[in-house]
């Protein structure tokens, strides 16, 4: 494990997949998406994580 990823876990706002989907559930709640397009969200995030590192996510909301 890198240094720099060592330091993300230690730090107080931890990152785990399973926060970030509990996040997007909650938010697709508050907008009234369907369990279908709350499912397919999740889905596509599955995809995401694996396709993009916590850097690369987080440079895409800053860029937001």
């Amino acid at each position: 494990m890198r240094t720099k990823d060592l330091l993300l876990l230690m730090d107080s706002d931890k990152w785990s997949n399973a926060a970030c989907k509990g996040y997007a559930i909650k938010a697709s709640q508050a907008l009234g998406y369907s369990d279908e397009q709350t499912a397919e969200l999740l889905s596509v995030m599955d995809i995401m994580f694996s396709t993009y590192t916590v850097e690369e996510a987080e440079s895409f909301y800053r860029e937001y």
